[in-house]
């Protein structure tokens, strides 16, 4: 790698940590909003504008880009989530996708599923009897 590609990584860095500040800023906002908290310096109850949502959303999809550019130059592997740059989801847990070891009903996925080839698996059960 050349300096130049290094400083210009470096800066990419620099930039998706300042965003990932900002994020976590409008996260604790917004999580004190949630809690009925006052603003620090006027006393009055924290409002979370859609200004302020928009910007997090356009924040997100940036830091996103970022990722991808700096973790996956490649782009292999990589999937972008919507629900992920909407911060209207914020709340919402990820399901965990992996069983017990000796599952009663275990979902026997394709090994190609677990890589991350499909961008959706859609089962359906038919009862034919």
């Amino acid at each position: 790698m050349r300096v130049s590609e290094f400083e210009a990584r470096w800066e990419k860095k620099v930039v998706l940590s300042c965003l990932a500040v900002e994020s976590r800023c409008f996260r604790a906002r917004r999580e004190r909003e949630r809690q009925g908290q006052a603003e620090e310096r006027t006393g009055e109850a924290v409002v979370v504008t859609e200004q302020e949502v928009f910007d997090e959303t356009r924040r997100r999809r940036e830091m996103a880009a970022l990722r991808k550019e700096l973790l996956y130059s490649d782009g292999a592997g990589y999937k972008d989530g919507k629900l992920a740059a909407d911060p209207e989801w914020d709340d919402v847990e990820p399901v965990v996708l992996e069983e017990p070891e000796g599952a009663l009903a275990a979902i026997a996925y394709p090994a190609h599923y677990a890589e991350g080839e499909f961008d959706a698996v859609i089962l359906f059960c038919c009862d034919t009897t």
